[in-house]
């Protein structure tokens, strides 16, 4: 609950972050950041085939659905196991669980791909480093090994739960590539 209520205080504070940029560009004429060429564009849903068992999803795609249409977006993804690939934006490793937190970016700050991942058996434990922005498991003999990094580009496999305030919820995920 404090994790959803941070998240719900950033989101309202890049919102109205965003409100006076957009105000200020159209009072000077400047184009708007947001309409920006570089943005990423997804297919729209109702041009998609089914989604097939094991299809991997774009997290870009995935959030941009869910921000354009939710009710469509949970028919087509929630409670189906599909593979996500996007890049690593954050960690969150809750204590006293083994399971670990991936953030994946999506197009905008509102929205967030949040995916619960059972770290490998090979590692006794999982934590943070550097400042939150390394994922490091700890092996049997005692070695830690960094395996994730913010910025790395994963693909993960898991259940989509849908929208749960400004996360896009993948549970039972498990680790495939990392890139």
């Amino acid at each position: 609950k404090s994790d959803l209520a941070v998240a719900r205080s950033e989101t309202a504070r890049l919102k109205q972050e965003k409100d006076v940029a957009t105000a200020k560009a159209t009072a000077t004429g400047a184009p708007d950041p947001a309409a920006s060429p570089s943005a990423h564009l997804s297919p729209a849903m109702n041009t998609l085939p089914p989604l097939a068992k094991g299809e991997t999803v774009d997290a870009m795609d995935l959030g941009n659905h869910y921000l354009a249409d939710a009710t469509a977006a949970d028919a087509r993804y929630r409670k189906k196991v599909f593979k996500v690939k996007g890049e690593i934006a954050g960690f969150d490793k809750p204590m006293l669980s083994r399971n670990y937190r991936v953030l994946l970016r999506t197009p905008g700050r509102e929205l967030r791909v949040l995916c619960t991942v059972t770290p490998p058996e090979k590692y006794n434990a999982v934590f943070t480093t550097q400042g939150g922005t390394q994922l490091t498991g700890s092996l049997r003999n005692g070695a830690r090994v960094t395996f994730l990094k913010v910025g790395d580009s994963v693909v993960l496999e898991g259940t989509c739960g849908g929208l749960d305030g400004p996360m896009i919820e993948m549970s039972g995920c498990s680790l495939l590539t990392v890139e």
